[in-house]
């Protein structure tokens, strides 16, 4: 018996360290509840309310994602139309420069003569020609006259100079217009 007592006391003794841990242990594992206890719930609540934030965001970032690339579908429709006006510009301003140096081509040539202008010719109207009596004979044109029948072409007063200078007499006998004649 010696040595139940003797082993029951070096048990008790070894125990009493132990259970007093144990105690201790207990008392730090109650308080750790007690702060879970307390804690846990609004951290909770916060990781909760930090995903509907983040998700909130990436709703957030994927519709900025879809607003920018409308942005660059945009800026690409504003750049193919700025390079289409470009090139309509650009048509213009050549046809432009050909225009004005065609213009100036005309401009800096030298007038031409002008030409007589030839009576209209007339068309055969369907209606009968209207001829001229028998008793009366044509009259011929004036180039199948003889020179001598012919009558002197008297020039026009719009093309005869007028000097409407006053002058002093002349020492110079005056000359009769000489009449040309085409033959």
């Amino acid at each position: 018996m010696g040595l139940l007592a003797l082993s029951v006391i070096l048990l008790l003794l070894v125990a009493i360290p132990v259970v007093l841990g144990m105690a201790r242990v207990v008392r730090s594992a109650e308080r750790l509840l007690d702060a879970l206890h307390r804690e846990l719930p609004p951290t909770l609540h916060s990781l909760r309310q930090t995903g509907a934030d983040l998700s909130d965001l990436a709703e957030d970032v994927n519709q900025g994602v879809q607003g920018a690339g409308q942005v660059v579908r945009q800026v690409d429709q504003s750049l193919s139309q700025a390079s289409q006006q470009a090139q309509q510009a650009q048509m213009t301003a050549r046809s432009l420069w050909a225009g004005l140096t065609v213009a100036w081509g005309v401009f800096m040539q030298p007038p031409r003569p002008k030409r007589r202008q030839r009576p209209p010719t007339r068309r055969p109207s369907t209606r009968p020609a209207v001829s001229a009596p028998p008793h009366e004979p044509a009259a011929p044109h004036r180039s199948h006259l003889p020179a001598a029948d012919r009558e002197p072409i008297q020039p026009d007063a719009s093309t005869v100079p007028l000097d409407t200078t006053p002058s002093a007499p002349s020492t110079r006998p005056a000359t009769a217009p000489q009449n040309h004649s085409i033959d």
